[in-house]
């Protein structure tokens, strides 16, 4: 269906804009897309979406093409309106002409399905959203199977996270509100080896990433939590520098890396 809208007070305005809060976003099981590269991804990865609001006067003509014609050949609502529309519903200060309501996935630890030689990563309290969204981003870069999110993580469809993530959300699933005790069950269940990143530990480069492999990484306050300690071997990130350890987002990078490279999937020559 296409629209025009200009009024802050219509309706479909409220419901988008209201997505900015965690409890609409339950409430509905939609979130909001901000921005013209993270809709086309979405697009691309035929994500369901439920409407996209355009504002035509500051969107060039190509992207203006591409979302009309995704649009009407995927069946989302294509609304046409103005600026302050389109502030109304956004999250950023400086929003983009484009934003769209987004259905929330339904992944779960059993409707998942993993390759033989699977890797997964598990985020353990991870409470800030940027380094949530930043190792999603390196997650999908380095070719990681899924990630598992603890319920005490940051929400995964906030609009920071979102903006982070730069649309590898749509890359690769995503189970959120796992306690500890489920997780450990399904990967012992799934014969899945266990790391837990630490300052202390087996050094990086000697751990066995070979088979299907787990790597839980814990908040930098807290680390891990008492269940994944009792379960995992411990991995750590030589550091011959002075620094006392490093931001969630840029181990977890560094082990995905390292993960990649044992399974030979990226050249090193």
């Amino acid at each position: 269906m296409n629209g025009h809208i200009t009024s802050l007070a219509n309706p479909l305005v409220k419901e988008a804009s209201e997505l900015k809060e965690k409890k609409y976003r339950e409430q509905s099981g939609c979130f909001l897309l901000e921005g013209v590269k993270i809709i086309k991804e979405a697009f691309w990865a035929d994500w369901p979406l439920d409407r996209l609001f355009i504002c035509r006067k500051e969107l060039a003509a190509e992207d203006f093409s591409f979302f009309a014609q995704q649009s009407e050949a995927k069946g989302v609502d294509f609304i046409l309106t103005n600026a302050a529309v389109i502030k109304k519903i956004a999250d950023a200060k400086t929003p983009q002409p484009a934003v769209a309501v987004a259905a929330k996935p339904s992944y779960t630890m059993g409707s998942i399905s993993l390759p033989a030689t699977a890797s997964v990563v598990i985020l353990d309290q991870i409470a800030d959203p940027g380094n949530l969204g930043t190792i999603i981003r390196s997650a999908d870069a380095f070719a990681i199977s899924a990630i598992f999110l603890t319920k005490n993580c940051a929400d995964v469809y906030s609009p920071k996270v979102l903006r982070s993530t730069m649309g590898s959300l749509f890359h690769l699933p995503i189970v959120t509100d796992c306690s500890p005790e489920e997780i450990i069950g399904w990967l012992q269940k799934n014969k899945f080896r266990l790391y837990a990143g630490s300052l202390d530990g087996q050094a990086l480069a000697q751990a066995d990433f070979s088979g299907r492999t787990a790597v839980v990484m814990g908040s930098e306050a807290h680390g891990v939590s008492a269940e994944f300690s009792k379960a995992a071997g411990n991995i750590s990130i030589p550091m011959p520098g002075r620094a006392e350890s490093l931001n969630v987002a840029m181990a977890a990078a560094i082990i995905m890396y390292q993960v990649a490279v044992a399974r030979n999937k990226i050249n090193m020559l």
